[in-house]
């Protein structure tokens, strides 16, 4: 009897133990991130990145018609969709037990994530309430976009990279941005002294760019313009890569100047036309300007990110010259030792506002988690967007493991 006792007791701890150990993984911080008041919307955009505010942030819900944000004509630019929609199947698969996607997307704070191989989706999850129709926040990401859009204007004969940006902007001339070629900025290697981090001339121009004008922070409310004559030279341009979100805007000012259509438009007209995306996107406008910013702020659907890396897998799309699609890849950079957001996974080349891993993936990356890798060989693409990077290191092994899986050999 004691022994049975013993059993049943046994049972109830591992149970109990189970439930702990799930929940302790499943959609951690939820308190955190604001699950108690609902993952609520914050009335000031300074606040968007504190914790409490970046679920509703990162899954657009400030842009959607019930939470319609009263500066929304002035911040935003539309991508509409047109045409029909093109459908993935979703295939199942028989996930091995070390290998389980489940396992490691359960331990971060991702939002969402969609895999597609070979013309299927083998794997979607969404997390904290999140929905696949919500629109989420490229950040960064959206720099491969304009790196993608110079190549058609490049096709058009609109664009030569190897004239400096000042031949385009002509307010740039005598300036270090403005002597650089298009082809520097596109690979990040100007030679400017701007610096991406927390109190560098990069970071100051980010908030600038966004600014309200009474919002007394420095520089705040400056022209872009004028905050981009203020670099100076540090290294001989084309030479070294330096991560600098300016040079992504001025390419997105290029475009402006020479197709005569804001980014969005062009971007719609070229390429969003032709996917067959569900829903309307949306893109963050520079402040105080009419220009859309081409460093970050893309909004559209994690299946509609998708059909964005497969432009990279199926050149017969004839949407970007496949020629372009090589370019962005092979002229590259080395980036300067590991990431802090990637860690040893780092890629270790950055080509057209590109990352690259020499020989597996290409990457559009944003600054909390927010990645899209295509490896083109095996056809594998994979989104997420999670509010934190710390995911990179599981969830980028796992993608270059399944990238060279066999999809029939996954759903044997």
């Amino acid at each position: 009897m004691m022994q049975r006792n013993i059993s049943f007791i046994y049972k109830i701890f591992l149970f109990l133990f189970f439930i702990f150990f799930t929940n302790a993984y499943a959609e951690p911080n939820k308190e955190l991130y604001g699950s108690k008041a609902n993952y609520p919307l914050v009335n000031n955009i300074f606040n968007s990145e504190l914790d409490p505010y970046v679920i509703a942030e990162y899954s657009g819900q400030r842009f959607e018609k019930e939470n319609l944000h009263p500066n929304f004509d002035k911040e935003i630019h539309w991508v509409r969709k047109f045409g029909k929609v093109q459908e993935f199947p979703l295939e199942t698969v028989k996930w091995p037990s070390g290998n389980n996607p489940e396992k490691w997307v359960e331990k971060f704070p991702i939002l969402s994530i969609v895999v597609y191989k070979d013309g299927k989706i083998i794997f979607e999850k969404y997390q904290y309430d999140r929905k696949p129709t919500q629109r989420y926040n490229s950040q960064s990401m959206a720099k491969t976009l304009t790196a993608m859009a110079v190549g058609i204007a490049v096709s058009e004969k609109l664009i030569d990279i190897e004239k400096p940006a000042s031949y385009y902007i002509k307010e740039l001339e005598g300036t270090i941005l403005g002597s650089a070629s298009v082809r520097n900025h596109l690979k990040m290697s100007t030679g400017s002294s701007f610096k991406w981090d927390a109190k560098g001339d990069a970071r100051t121009y980010f908030l600038n760019k966004y600014a309200n004008k009474s919002c007394n922070m420095d520089k705040c409310g400056v022209d872009v313009l004028e905050v981009w004559k203020q670099a100076k030279s540090i290294h001989p341009a084309g030479k070294v890569w330096n991560y600098d979100p300016q040079s992504s805007d001025i390419l997105s000012l290029i475009i402006s100047r020479t197709t005569g259509k804001n980014l969005n438009k062009y971007w719609e007209e070229k390429v969003w036309s032709k996917i067959g995306p569900e829903r309307d996107a949306f893109w963050r406008k520079i402040r105080f300007t009419d220009a859309t910013s081409g460093a970050n702020f893309f909004f559209a659907t994690p299946r509609d990110f998708i059909k964005i890396g497969k432009i990279f897998t199926d050149n017969n799309q004839n949407i970007i010259p496949a020629s372009w699609l090589d370019q962005m890849v092979e002229d590259a950079l080395p980036t300067q030792g590991k990431m802090t957001n990637w860690g040893s996974v780092s890629p270790n080349l950055y080509g057209y506002q590109t990352w690259i891993k020499k020989n597996s993936w290409i990457a559009m990356a944003g600054h909390r988690g927010q990645k899209l890798f295509i490896d083109r060989k095996n056809n594998t693409i994979m989104f997420v967007c999670s509010v934190q990077g710390d995911w990179s290191l599981e969830g980028i092994k796992w993608f270059e493991w399944v990238s060279k899986q066999s999809l029939n050999k996954l759903t044997q």
